[in-house]
């Protein structure tokens, strides 16, 4: 009888455990399945962001193609820009060259005019940059402003 019962106790023991074991198990499983649906609603929230971003880029490509056609210049209008660059030799006094290039590759590397100036140092760069002529002549020009200006 007493062995039966020692037994038995033990069996209670065991049966104690394996339902402590049993709660611990279905509290993780409840966890987990609340962290896995957190996880779900992130993965939906940033599937839908993603989407966002690959519309916004989408348009941001589309108004790029669109302002680069509405950039082209017509040579005409890059060779009357020219001429306004050009002015600055004689009226910009810090100027010791000036160069203007038009493009003509076409290519989409290339930009419509290239402006190329040599100064005697960084002062004259500065002065450059303020003179009376080329602050309100040339850089207030409408051309100046269309052209894809490479420098």
């Amino acid at each position: 009888y007493e062995k039966a019962l020692k037994w038995g106790n033990e069996l209670d023991e065991i049966i104690i455990k394996q339902k402590a074991d049993l709660k611990y198990l279905f509290d993780k499983a409840e966890t987990l399945e609340k962290e896995s649906e957190n996880l779900k609603e992130k993965a939906d929230t940033l599937t839908k962001r993603e989407a966002e971003l690959v519309e916004n880029l989408e348009n941001a490509k589309r108004d790029t193609a669109s302002l680069k056609a509405s950039l082209k210049n017509s040579e005409e209008n890059c060779l009357k820009a020219k001429e306004v660059l050009l002015s600055m030799q004689g009226n910009v006094p810090q100027l010791r060259e000036i160069e203007v290039g038009v493009d003509f590759l076409h290519s989409e590397r290339s930009y419509d005019i290239i402006l190329q100036v040599v100064l005697d140092d960084a002062k004259a760069l500065e002065d450059y940059q303020n003179d009376p002529y080329h602050c309100s002549v040339v850089k207030t020009h409408k051309l100046i402003h269309i052209v894809r200006l490479g420098s």
